[in-house]
């Protein structure tokens, strides 16, 4: 047996499948020895396949393990509530925590401000139409005597 061989850990342990076009028989397969280390990263990266024997698959089927039974956080609440496991960044989590409910609630009083400046400069450009004036009556043109009819024949003859 020249070569990796790859099992595969979690959901797909011990099945007949093609993962990324490498198909795996109960589980398994081998890999050539030399040119491999990209097809390993990406099996193992991707589809929970590793070296057979290899610490990481040992910890990933170990993990798997754990969130099957339900128990993935055994480890944190076996600790208890009282003890964080980062005090450090426990606190700087609460306080900035704190730090966004306070902007938050300014935020809310700034727009509950800008809804009522809002409102009351909408109140102050409602315009009612002034009343347009009716137009005073335009007096008529005085009205031309007729020309004579006798000096206009006059004129032309």
């Amino acid at each position: 047996m020249d070569g990796i061989r790859m099992i595969l850990v979690g959901p797909n342990e011990g099945k007949d499948i093609t993962l990324g076009g490498f198909t795996f028989k109960g589980g398994a397969l081998v890999l050539p020895p030399r040119s491999s280390g990209p097809a390993q990263r990406l099996l193992s990266r991707y589809y929970s396949a590793y070296p057979e024997g290899s610490i990481e698959g040992r910890k990933a089927a170990a993990s798997y393990e754990r969130a099957r039974m339900g128990g993935a956080d055994d480890a944190h609440h076996s600790r208890g509530a009282t003890q964080p496991e980062y005090p450090q960044v426990d606190a700087l989590w609460q306080e900035q925590r704190q730090a966004f409910e306070e902007v938050t609630s300014e935020l809310d009083r700034v727009r509950a401000e800008l809804r009522t400046a809002q409102a009351q400069l909408r109140d102050a450009t409602v315009v009612t139409p002034a009343p347009t004036p009716t137009p005073a009556p335009v007096p008529a043109p005085a009205e031309e005597p007729p020309a004579p009819k006798g000096r206009a024949k006059a004129k032309a003859e």
